[in-house]
């Protein structure tokens, strides 16, 4: 089943269309998809993004197709796979980027880089799930792996980290020359309050590698789940303890859509 989310630009909600530049965004009904992954993606998931060990079912993803403002100054309609419980927040975050024109480059499933991560950041490509380990900590499942976390323009906002020499970890290893985040770049994401990427997403209940302290994840914008009862504190990485915080926001989730309703 197809749910279509749209950022309301006008009085009603119109279906997915191209669209092209010459058309003002004012006039544009911005429409985000919502779907089932459908049978051709899932082929093409299955032993590259997700694997036999996956920590969630495929069943538990969703397929966007999302319209976004491109380098080139004109709208795109890109492809994302996230935790079904988010999908409604992600296409409303990327709805309010598209409509300031928030530039992204690229934004294609991560399957289309066979699955690798250095490639797809290479290519400046913005995505969400692939199930892989968490790049500092092994052993452990990324939150990626979930579908419960986004990269946005990940060559101009990299991975970093300081070593104890004093020199920097980078990823991607191109993006070195944007260690620096005092320099001015439109495509940079910032928490400065007219961010309108920084802004859509902490709005919609995530939060921002940005703000790390071992280390910066400045493309990394990560879901923050409730903590659910019945688990110790080591038991927060697991699989078991994750899928019960999404279990536990989709309810939180659901009455709040009933309380609006009343």
């Amino acid at each position: 089943m197809v749910y279509a989310i749209c950022l309301v630009l006008g009085l009603f909600c119109c279906p997915a269309f191209a669209m092209t530049s010459d058309q003002p965004a004012e006039e544009l009904s911005l429409v985000g998809t919502v779907q089932e992954i459908p049978e051709e993606v899932a082929l093409k998931m299955t032993g590259r993004s997700w694997k036999s060990d996956c920590p969630v079912p495929m069943s538990d993803l969703r397929y966007l197709s999302i319209p976004y403002w491109g380098f080139d100054d004109a709208f795109h309609t890109g492809h994302m796979i996230v935790h079904r419980v988010l999908a409604q927040r992600v296409v409303k975050a990327f709805a309010k980027m598209a409509k300031a024109h928030f530039p992204i480059e690229c934004m294609k499933i991560i399957d289309e880089f066979d699955a690798n991560d250095d490639r797809s950041m290479e290519a400046n490509n913005s995505s969400a799930f692939c199930s892989r380990g968490n790049t500092n900590r092994p052993g452990i499942f990324s939150v990626h792996s979930y579908g419960g976390a986004i990269d946005v323009n990940p060559k101009y906002n990299p991975w970093v980290k300081k070593r104890d020499d004093g020199s920097f970890s980078v990823s991607p290893e191109s993006s070195r020359t944007y260690i620096d985040r005092t320099q001015e770049c439109k495509h940079f994401i910032t928490d400065s309050p007219d961010n309108v990427c920084f802004a859509a997403f902490t709005e919609a209940g995530f939060k921002w590698g940005g703000h790390w302290v071992s280390l910066k994840d400045y493309q990394h914008f990560e879901i923050i789940l409730p903590e659910p009862l019945g688990f110790t504190e080591k038991d927060k990485d697991t699989p078991a303890y994750i899928l019960a915080a999404f279990k536990m926001l989709e309810e939180q989730d659901t009455k709040e859509i009933a309380k609006k309703a009343q």
